[in-house]
């Protein structure tokens, strides 16, 4: 039968016979404390994915991004909460697959919705940035738009697996827009300039970022006056990543980055 030691040279007694048991013991402690918060993150870089969009994400697919609005935003976050991460540029589609399998911990920014909330968290609105319609006024004149049935004879040129407002979603549903779908952003301001769709719906910085590099498109390309909608964009965090864990502190950092005009001077970067 088996007993329980109590003493102290019966516990040498059996460290002396059984060391190798008592090294195991003392690892199975170990590991069924846990380390604490900080030893747990310790070396750790929390991975994001997202692709290039200027002035957001400056880069090419398949580099680590180190500049660009949203890049700064996530180490000004970062740097308060002390911890590492990078930005790894990837197709859109590909972002979102990796972030929802939990093979990465989230997305800079994007836009909330019912589908990228079942296996994203978000945090509290970082930005908010207005969404328009473009065109070609040599083709299409000086037009304007007050009712989405205004432009129902219109072709359109979307990005695939981005999320718009929900009232254009709507209305696409509603009047049977036809739509011709890019990979990103550039490709459908590209269609635009040649005439290939009417109109881009796409938000106002990325535009202007995209017009710095083709200069022309200033002088082509205009936006009707009406906003589609103001976007609030927002971090979301997989809910496969300890890093949900910290969503609370990373709102009072944002919350601190609005008061102290931390945002506002990051925007002006670019």
């Amino acid at each position: 039968m088996l007993r329980l030691c109590h003493g102290r040279d019966e516990m040498k007694g059996i460290a002396g016979v059984f060391p190798g048991v008592c090294v195991a013991l003392a690892v199975w402690c170990c590991l069924a404390c846990g380390p604490g918060p900080a030893l747990a993150e310790e070396g750790r870089v929390y991975i994001f994915m997202d692709e290039p969009l200027e002035p957001y994400v400056i880069g090419e697919l398949g580099e680590v991004c180190h500049e660009g609005m949203s890049h700064d935003i996530v180490a000004e976050i970062f740097s308060r909460l002390g911890l590492e991460f990078e930005i790894r540029l990837v197709p859109w589609a590909r972002a979102l697959k990796t972030v929802e399998h939990g093979e990465a911990d989230g997305l800079p920014m994007l836009m909330r919705n019912e589908e990228r909330e079942a296996y994203m968290v978000f945090t509290d609105m970082i930005l908010e940035e207005r969404e328009l319609f473009y065109y070609l006024p040599e083709r299409l004149g000086d037009i304007q738009w007050q009712e989405f049935s205004d432009l129902k004879d219109m072709t359109f040129g979307l990005v695939s697996g981005y999320t718009y407002g929900e009232d254009f979603l709507a209305a696409l549903d509603q009047y049977g827009y036809e739509v011709q779908y890019t990979q990103a952003s550039e490709s459908a301001f590209r269609q635009l300039a040649v005439g290939r769709v009417d109109i881009v719906l796409d938000n106002e910085a990325t535009f202007m970022a995209l017009a710095s590099e083709n200069p022309e498109w200033r002088e082509t390309i205009s936006a009707m006056d009406k906003p589609v909608s103001s976007i609030p964009w927002h971090m979301g965090i997989s809910r496969l990543s300890p890093l949900t864990e910290r969503v609370e502190e990373i709102n009072d950092i944002i919350a601190d980055m609005h008061g102290d005009g931390s945002f506002e001077a990051i925007k002006a970067r670019y």
